[in-house]
């Protein structure tokens, strides 16, 4: 066994052992061995791997875990790219298997982008309409109707964007 002259330091486990098997025969004496938190590193595919538990109950379901960082940081959803992504994990399991998590989560990016340029878009046209025209004299006069036209005119556009983006 080599040990490694670089230190590296696992985000989730308790130690840090560094075991490079060179043949099968040796990893499966190495894995027979390890403790729970324990690391190998696989030379095949050069990637790090973490002794945990498969089943929190059964202290024997030991497993090797493989330690995968992600380089790219992905910018959080808001309220319709989460609709989305729900929508999707519910109804359309093949597809956010096809997708991938980083494939999905773009996608709920694009969705969230679509669905607020649509909202802004649609609110403007509903308070310039003549028939639906909502100005700040309004508000002024009487301004529970006011907010009872405009939870209505926020509702209508909801409606529009769950139907054309979220549920299609």
């Amino acid at each position: 066994m080599k040990s490694k002259t670089n230190e590296y330091i696992p985000v989730s486990t308790s130690k840090t052992i560094y075991y490079e098997p060179q043949t099968q025969q040796e990893m499966t004496e190495m894995v027979k061995r390890m403790n729970l938190g324990d690391m190998i590193l696989r030379t095949e595919n050069n990637l790090w791997y973490t002794m945990g538990l498969i089943d929190r109950i059964d202290p024997e379901s030991l497993c090797l875990f493989p330690n995968i960082t992600m380089d790219e940081v992905l910018e959080p959803l808001s309220h319709w790219g989460m609709e989305r992504k729900s929508y999707l994990q519910k109804h359309k399991q093949f597809l956010v298997a096809q997708m991938g998590m980083i494939g999905l989560h773009k996608h709920c990016l694009v969705i969230e982008a679509q669905a607020l340029m649509q909202y802004s878009t649609m609110m403007a046209a509903l308070r310039k309409d003549a028939a639906n025209k909502v100005t700040e004299k309004d508000k002024c006069e009487d301004p529970i109707a006011w907010i009872a036209r405009m939870n209505n005119y926020k509702h209508r556009i909801h409606e529009v964007i769950y139907n054309d983006l979220i549920y299609s």
